[in-house]
């Protein structure tokens, strides 16, 4: 997305989903403003594909309107926890990430917080609940996680999915030190020293899946993403290139 079609969505969003007025009403009728709010915006977004817009520009500007919706909800659920703050750092994994998201793609978050699930307070888990049902209610696909910079690690470690997923990691509203902290943690704890297995993983991952689905690039919807040369082999370089490298450029 340009920065010109950036600005003109926070514009549209700012004016849509004043928070002066937001604040004022219940859940429901806040629902019905955001469903009015994505419903124009996905739209915006659709002709913009059919009068030739690319689907990398498509599942850009896409992940852009999901930011901003999470914006106002995470500035809406600090409103609403009648002045404490919660220490919770909402950060994009995957594809969300990466900054691409496709029409009907599952929005991936991991919630950090420095006693993780299990020592989560109420006005954290209260402003958890009330993202993620919102957006639940909005009708996305979730994929999220409530963990310690402590806990994201082990998980890193004991999971090469998740540790794949860590790897595009970005911050998207919350303490930029405790985001910093955890990428840095994340590097020297499950990169470093570990990258011959991974490499080997992904590299294993890449030959299965290119014999399951017949060692074609001529696969049709759905499964077009899974052929040779497809998207999941341009993820698997993103994600190789990042452990020889520390890069995702």
């Amino acid at each position: 997305m340009s920065n010109a079609q950036l600005q003109s969505l926070r514009e549209h969003a700012k004016q849509r989903l004043d928070r002066k007025k937001t604040s004022k009403l219940n859940r429901q009728d806040k629902l019905k403003l955001y469903k009015r709010f994505l419903k124009t915006e996905e739209h915006r977004i659709l002709l913009f594909h059919r009068s030739g817009g690319s689907a990398l520009k498509v599942s850009k500007r896409r992940a852009d309107l999901i930011k901003i919706l999470l914006y106002n909800l995470y500035k809406d659920a600090i409103d609403s926890s009648k002045g404490i703050k919660p220490e919770v750092t909402l950060v994009a994994i995957g594809g969300f990430g990466r900054g691409r998201l496709n029409p009907c793609s599952d929005i991936d978050l991991l919630f950090l917080h420095p006693k993780g699930a299990k020592g989560l307070p109420k006005e954290s888990s209260e402003l958890i609940e009330n993202i993620l049902y919102m957006l639940y209610d909005c009708g996305f696909k979730v994929g999220h996680a409530v963990r310690s910079i402590k806990e994201t690690v082990s998980e890193a470690n004991s999971d090469n999915r998740t540790k794949s997923s860590i790897i595009e990691s970005k911050l998207l509203f919350g303490d930029e030190k405790i985001f910093n902290l955890m990428v840095n943690e994340f590097y020297d704890k499950c990169i470093k020293g570990h990258e011959t297995n991974y490499l080997k993983h992904r590299l294993e991952d890449i030959r299965l899946r290119h014999i399951k689905w017949s060692q074609t690039p001529f696969l049709q919807e759905p499964h077009v993403k899974e052929g040779c040369g497809g998207l999941r082999d341009y993820h698997n370089l993103i994600w190789i290139n990042y452990v020889r490298r520390k890069s995702t450029d």
